[in-house]
């Protein structure tokens, strides 16, 4: 018997990243406290870290929802992130160090 197909989320945050270690955990912290609720999706963008920056990300997404590889800069990132994200009409994309908190009241 198949496993029923997880439902399609309301809103996707994609974070975006490259040698950002040193920020990355308070970026992550930020929406920590959103993580339980079924109707977001989190996806995590990389630029081929080699700062350990994959494995803090690793602490808090699973692996599916996370990608490492070259890129043209952080707009190729973003439309990666875009495309990878299940959500069709709201999604939220963050640049480690910012974290959620920021970027809500950037968009108000």
């Amino acid at each position: 018997m198949e496993a029923p197909a997880a439902a399609q989320p309301l809103l996707s945050i994609v974070t975006i990243n490259r040698n950002n270690a040193a920020e990355l955990p308070r970026t992550l912290a930020s929406f920590v406290p959103l993580r339980p609720q079924p109707e977001l999706e989190f996806v995590f963008v990389d630029g081929l870290s080699s700062d350990g920056s994959l494995a803090i990300a690793a602490d808090f997404y699973a692996p599916g929802e996370m990608v490492s590889e070259a890129d043209r800069g952080v707009f190729d990132a973003m439309n990666k992130g875009l495309r990878r994200s299940r959500s069709e009409e709201h999604t939220s994309e963050l640049q480690s160090p910012c974290n959620l908190v920021c970027r809500l009241l950037l968009e108000k």
